[in-house]
């Protein structure tokens, strides 16, 4: 495998010094397995027995065969990591799609990473000076089958900067392909970004997407992760709190089903003190599908005054599908409010009872309670046509009959 890798990357890499260390990187960290404790719940082997090459002929296709959501916002789209200037809105003042890619080589966390600086074929820089009034919407579609789309965003918004932007992954059906995005973030003083991770792939795609995030005092990160696709999906969030009064809130939904599997780790250092973080994550679990929930919260010495809260709620709808849940608290200070929790259970029988009794099937009943579970976190996205979207997408995995507009709203 690693082999494959340095000799498709000899005959058609770009021969930068840095990418040729990331390879070497690779070649020493390996794809990550079970035996490490980060992933000890998922293992990413298909990679070590498949090679995901980047694309070498630049697919065309129709937008129009996939449901987007109309925002009036700024799109930009890349189809098999290559960004794709005839299908995107024309670059506002401060945005660029450049071929340079994010070259701290002496920093990566395993292989996956090692293999998206190695390789990356499209990195999206955006630096704000300003505010701006659209969203930014980075449409990335898996349209190939048997490649690799490496890419990555970097985002930085200056003092007072408030942007929204919205990283969103579908692909075409029955295509096997492996998703690999890194996104990187800074946020000035006062600054604050809300930000989306839409993850819609079908159900043969490979997806692993990393962020990082480092704030500034008194900037505030918001971010509203919903994964409903791929056969395996791994995401990584790690924020740095590095100026006082700075916050960040992490809401999360993810829905599996069949054998999907699907994994979130968050990080969130709090270095200094005054700051606050705020986790949310729900899951929904069916047929004999696996999910991972980790979150980690570090409180380091001097960062007193900390308040930092996690909660992980999980609904089994099937007695063969399986959640592995661990919410950290790691405390060096002794003047701080944390909390962490997490909860696993099925659906309620009383509530059942009751829908039933109101004259609705038992499929509608099952549905409404289930959705009803997932609209809470729903809810807590800012923008409405990004929700309404999330909203029905979810609609048509949940099983049951069609609810009507009158039933979505009981729920």
């Amino acid at each position: 495998m690693k082999e494959q890798y340095q000799q498709y990357f000899d005959q058609h890499g770009q021969q930068d010094m840095w990418r040729k260390e990331a390879l070497v990187s690779f070649g020493s960290l390996g794809i990550p397995d079970t035996s490490q404790e980060d992933w000890r719940y998922t293992d990413f082997r298909v990679l070590k027995r498949h090679v995901f090459p980047v694309a070498m002929q630049k697919k065309s296709i129709d937008l129009n065969q996939f449901c987007l959501p109309s925002c009036d916002a700024t799109r930009l789209v890349f189809v098999d990591g290559f960004f794709k200037p005839e299908l995107s809105d024309d670059l506002p003042v401060g945005l660029q799609v450049v071929p340079s890619v994010f070259q701290d080589t002496d920093h990566l966390r395993d292989g996956i990473e090692a293999l998206n600086v190695a390789l990356c074929t499209a990195a999206l820089d955006v630096v704000l000076s300003a505010s701006v009034e659209k969203a930014i919407h980075c449409l990335f579609i898996s349209a190939s089958p048997d490649v690799g789309n490496y890419t990555q965003s970097r985002l930085v918004l200056a003092e007072g900067v408030h942007a929204e932007v919205v990283d969103m992954h579908i692909g075409m059906p029955n295509v096997r392909s492996f998703v690999n995005h890194q996104s990187h973030v800074k946020l000035g003083r006062n600054a604050v970004l809300q930000h989306y991770s839409l993850q819609y792939l079908q159900n043969k795609a490979l997806y692993r997407h990393l962020m990082t995030v480092t704030q500034q005092e008194k900037s505030q990160f918001f971010s509203h992760a919903i994964g409903l696709g791929a056969a395996m999906a791994r995401t990584d969030i790690v924020v740095e709190l590095q100026g006082e009064e700075a916050s960040c809130t992490l809401n999360g939904l993810y829905l599996t089903q069949s054998r999907q599997h699907m994994d979130y780790h968050t990080t969130v250092h709090h270095r200094v003190p005054n700051c606050e973080s705020h986790e949310y994550y729900k899951g929904i679990l069916m047929d004999r599908s696996r999910a991972v929930f980790n979150g980690k919260v570090v409180v380091h010495p001097y960062a007193q005054k900390t308040e930092a809260h996690q909660q992980n709620r999980n609904l089994l709808l099937s007695k063969k599908s399986e959640i592995d849940t661990k919410p950290e608290l790691e405390i060096y200070a002794d003047d701080v409010s944390c909390s962490h929790g997490a909860t696993v259970g099925q659906i309620d029988d009383n509530q059942l009872f009751y829908l039933r009794s109101r004259g609705l099937s038992e499929e509608q009943a099952k549905k409404i309670l289930t959705f009803s579970f997932a609209a809470e976190l729903l809810n807590h996205m800012t923008d409405p046509v990004l929700q309404e979207h999330a909203r029905q997408r979810l609609l048509q995995i949940l099983p049951g009959d069609e609810l009507s507009s009158e039933l979505q709203e009981m729920s």
